[in-house]
């Protein structure tokens, strides 16, 4: 049986909401940019060099005892993130972006759970951990 948990739920909301915006973006007038790069469009032609940390940083997770732990909420934005993210990649051969601010690169949803959940975990490590 299936049982999903709180950080499941976090980690689908995120999938859903950042494709669901992405879908209806475009219907009310933003532009969509297609980024073929990893982060601020570098190195488009390697991308298979984020998938190694990715997958290592799974495996490390799935082995560990960080399900009973505040690391995982921030973990599960960092894999929501990235797993609509690669679905775009996957489907549009690209990311898409649509959120634009002066001086900022395009950026979607998944962009900002990734970078949230990066930044907790930073903030974990550097004034919570024990």
């Amino acid at each position: 049986m299936l049982r999903v948990t709180r950080y499941g739920l976090l980690f689908f909301l995120i999938v859903f909401l950042d494709q669901a915006s992405k879908f209806l973006v475009p219907k009310l007038g933003f532009e969509v940019v297609f980024n073929k790069g990893i982060a601020f469009g570098l190195f488009p032609d390697f991308l298979w060099v984020m998938f190694l940390p990715l997958v290592l940083l799974a495996a490390i997770v799935y082995r560990s005892k960080l399900h009973l732990s505040l690391i995982t909420y921030h973990l599960s934005l960092i894999f929501g993130g990235g797993l609509s993210n690669l679905l775009d990649r996957l489907w549009f051969g690209a990311v898409r972006d649509w959120i634009k601010f002066p001086l900022i690169p395009t950026f979607n949803l998944a962009d900002l759970a990734i970078t949230l959940g990066f930044l907790l975990l930073v903030y974990h490590f550097l004034f919570q951990a024990t």
